[in-house]
């Protein structure tokens, strides 16, 4: 075993923690559209939830404390959260070029904890695009792990 190979299959489990998070939310609400009771516990989805915002504060404050410091992002325990992190300040870094995370953290912590199911569609959508993030930014590790099974 290699040296990092727990802190890597530690961050997979993490990252397929929030894909786990994301899908049971997406279906709730997907099922909430049509018209359908959802097949998962309301304690699931409030679960869920939480894993959702918590990983949106940690990545949050990492943005935050690399905006105010003049190291920028700190490397540490948790590549896949700097990556992801990074993904949210290139746009201030290079705003002639136009680079756009495409995902609002502000506008997606609301929609988590709305309460409206008028606001589900929208939920669907940033939950699909948080997904799309997630997996953009987990399958290294996730081919590392597997790679040497």
């Amino acid at each position: 075993m290699r040296r990092n190979d727990w802190l890597t299959a530690q961050t997979v489990q993490r990252m397929q923690e929030l894909l786990s998070a994301i899908t049971d939310l997406s279906v709730s609400s997907k099922l909430k559209l049509i018209g359908l009771k959802p097949n998962i516990d309301l304690s699931t989805v409030e679960h869920s939830r939480a894993i959702l915002l918590g990983f949106l504060d940690r990545l949050e404050e990492m943005i935050k404390r690399s905006r105010t410091t003049s190291a920028g992002l700190m490397l540490g325990a948790d590549p896949e959260l700097g990556a992801i992190a990074r993904r949210f300040l290139a746009p201030q870094r290079q705003e002639t070029q136009g680079r756009d995370p495409g995902l609002d953290l502000d506008h997606l912590r609301a929609l988590l904890l709305a309460t409206d199911d008028a606001e589900l569609p929208e939920l669907s959508e940033a939950l699909s695009e948080f997904r799309g993030l997630i997996e953009e930014h987990s399958h290294n590790g996730i081919a590392a792990v597997l790679g040497e099974v």
